[in-house]
């Protein structure tokens, strides 16, 4: 039974932490578990309740403080989910997580908050309010090793996807290179991120390399039957073939676009494609 199986299976049957004085487990494996299973999508009050019943768990108090920060970051993205927009209590969660991080010391929680904090104010348009926190974690997050980075993929993903904001395509390929180095294979992510890669070359007009990215993502999608994914690289190759005048290929490229969107009901995917094919 590897690592991280055993990780799970002991956080979920309660029986983790008698074993993790024996140090038989590591502490990021157990964070990351921890991290997974309470996931933001939920009802607070019941978020609330499942964590506090996994803290009480922990009798040794070894990981108390961290799983502290960590319901803060869930439960301030759980508040933002269920309101859809920015909320007093999110950023007081938010904030309380990145300075109890920083007062205990744990610099890759403190990371992970900081990162967290950034990308909610990102995500309602708040740019220049998510740049400090962002810059934060530029200054802090490559003072560590990537093997003590938590989340490691995710957490280079939403930097990459921020530089790409202010226009930074190559410091967003360096870290999306990173995220793609830590993605697990044959999932949802890695073809985000391949196909992040290459929307990057090709605003920087390396086409040849957006070319090969674009191809790796439409590979890794449909290995997984990431069909939305797939529709959007197919649109992604379609743009690159309209600027190398390979109007044919692009025109399948956007047919296969829009007949994948229709079926897997993105109608803002097909919108577009059906623009670009009018084109």
């Amino acid at each position: 039974m590897n690592l991280i199986f055993t990780v799970v299976f002991l956080l979920f049957t309660g029986n983790l932490f008698g074993i993790l004085t024996q140090g038989q487990t590591d502490r990021k494996d157990v964070l990351e578990v921890f991290i997974d299973k309470h996931q933001p999508h939920q009802d607070t009050v019941l978020l609330r309740s499942s964590i506090g019943k996994d803290i009480s768990l922990d009798k040794n108090e070894f990981f108390r403080e961290d799983f502290y920060i960590v319901e803060r970051v869930r439960l301030a993205q759980a508040y933002a989910i269920t309101l859809d927009r920015l909320n007093p209590t999110s950023d007081t969660l938010f904030k309380a997580a990145i300075q109890t991080a920083l007062l205990i010391e744990r610099r890759d929680l403190h990371i992970w908050a900081n990162l967290a904090y950034g990308f909610y104010l990102y995500t309602y348009r708040l740019p220049a309010k998510a740049m400090p926190y962002f810059v934060r974690v530029m200054q802090e997050i490559d003072q560590l090793p990537e093997s003590s980075i938590i989340q490691a993929a995710d957490s280079y993903k939403k930097m990459a996807y921020f530089l790409t904001t202010l226009g930074d395509q190559q410091g967003s390929i360096q870290y999306l290179k990173l995220a793609q180095k830590h993605a697990q294979p044959e999932s949802i992510a890695l073809g985000d991120i391949l196909n992040s890669i290459g929307r990057c070359y090709f605003k920087l007009q390396d086409y040849k390399q957006a070319d090969t990215y674009y191809q790796q993502a439409l590979k890794a999608s449909q290995s997984i039957g990431d069909y939305l994914r797939e529709a959007k690289v197919w649109g992604d190759l379609a743009e690159l073939y309209q600027v190398r005048q390979e109007f044919g290929k692009a025109e399948q490229a956007l047919q296969r676009d829009i007949s994948l969107s229709e079926q897997y009901n993105n109608p803002q995917n097909t919108m577009y494609a059906q623009i670009l094919l009018a084109k």
